[in-house]
Parts: C-alpha cells; structure tokens; sequence
C-alpha cells in the first residue's frame, strides 16, 4: 500500500508519515505544542491519505487517545479532467463547436 513500503532500495523524501505526521503530532500533543487532545484526520479520498491516517490513528491510540477524540474526514478524489468538465469556464477552453 501507499506510504507503508520499506526497504533498503525505496527512498521517501519525506512523504512517509513516519518522517512528518507523527513528529508534528508527538509535538501538537507535547506541552510546547499545546498538548492537544482531539484530533481531526483531513485527506483527499485515496490510498496514500486513508495510509497515512490510518498510521497516525494507531499513533494516537498508542499514546492514549480515545477512537471518540479522533475524527476522520475524506473529500471524494476527483481528477482534473473531473474538474475541467464540472466548471463554468470549461467553454473558454474549447475550439468552437466542439465539447470537451
């Protein structure tokens, strides 16, 4: 899946949640952080979010936070040529007399 390889031959410029996620959460939760308690889980609807979140859930469940302080929220993955189509200003892009 997504964000859960490892290995000697496979490089993440720090993408993988374990080299930013969970240090910005070890801190949010840490008294210079604010030491937060309740935690919304934000991504776009594919892989590598629903990994991510799923890795900083089992971080925070490790550390004592209850599933009720955890929120997940996913908005529906749609692709550019989804979006070009659903504007408004899709009829600038086009050639005369043709629908894209």
């Amino acid at each position: 899946m997504e964000g859960e390889d490892s290995g000697y031959n496979i490089f993440y410029g720090s993408s993988n949640p374990d080299n930013k996620a969970i240090p910005t959460v070890a801190y949010l939760m840490s008294k210079e952080g604010g030491e937060v308690k309740r935690f919304v889980l934000e991504g776009t609807d594919y892989a590598y979010p629903r990994t991510s979140n799923k890795i900083i859930r089992a971080y925070l469940k490790s550390k004592g936070v209850a599933d009720a302080d955890i929120m997940e929220n996913y908005t529906p993955f749609v692709s550019p040529i989804g979006r070009l189509r659903s504007t408004p200003s899709r009829n600038l892009a086009r050639p005369a007399g043709r629908r894209l």
